[in-house]
């Protein structure tokens, strides 16, 4: 018995390996995130510009509980990080919501930290935006945004488990969007 357990919890991390490593950016086409940083540029240079804001929250049975203080990041988002992304969330839905252990989730958010870390390394740093939530309402708020998609990323850590967001957007000139963080947009929840 406990040997079968081995080897399904075996198969289990080498298949959640493999959906890290199949969905990386890295192995997609740079060519993807070149577009993606040069399209965003031209289009702020351009003056094409919208904003993005919303609450960060969490609806429970009883009450909401607002994420205060909280740090929520925008991310240029390319055609491969978004595929990585998508296929990821859908690994972890088909799994019932489950929970993932702190090594898978490490290997997901690796995708994230990957890409991160090429933008800056290209110079484009700036790209990279970071807010915190406001200290009364949990409220966040972008300005100036290149028109174009771009990703919200949060996270929010209690004492048994660390709850991930990467909701993806689409950001128009001219316009406020609207876009809460909340229990239904949840990317992945790890264990700790």
């Amino acid at each position: 018995m406990i040997r079968h357990a081995t080897q399904w919890i075996a198969l289990l991390a080498l298949a959640a390996l493999s959906v890290a490593c199949a969905t990386s950016p890295q192995t997609g086409s740079q060519d993807s995130l070149t577009d993606t940083l040069t399209r965003l540029q031209e289009r702020q240079a351009a003056g094409r510009v919208g904003a993005i804001h919303g609450y960060h929250f969490f609806s429970g049975p009883d009450v909401a509980t607002r994420f205060k203080n909280g740090l929520v990041s925008l991310i240029p988002l390319s055609p491969d990080l978004e595929a990585a992304i998508t296929q990821a969330h859908e690994a972890y839905a088909t799994d019932r919501l489950a929970p993932l252990a702190p090594q898978v989730v490490q290997q997901r958010f690796a995708i994230l930290d990957d890409y991160v870390r090429e933008v800056k390394q290209r110079g484009l740093g700036a790209m990279i935006r970071v807010t915190t939530t406001d200290p009364k309402e949990a409220r966040y708020d972008f300005t100036d945004v290149p028109e174009g998609r771009w990703l919200l990323v949060a996270e929010v850590t209690s004492r048994v488990s660390v709850l991930y967001w990467a909701v993806p957007i689409e950001v128009r000139a001219g316009e406020a969007l609207a876009q809460n963080l909340y229990e239904s947009n949840i990317w992945v929840e790890g264990l700790k």
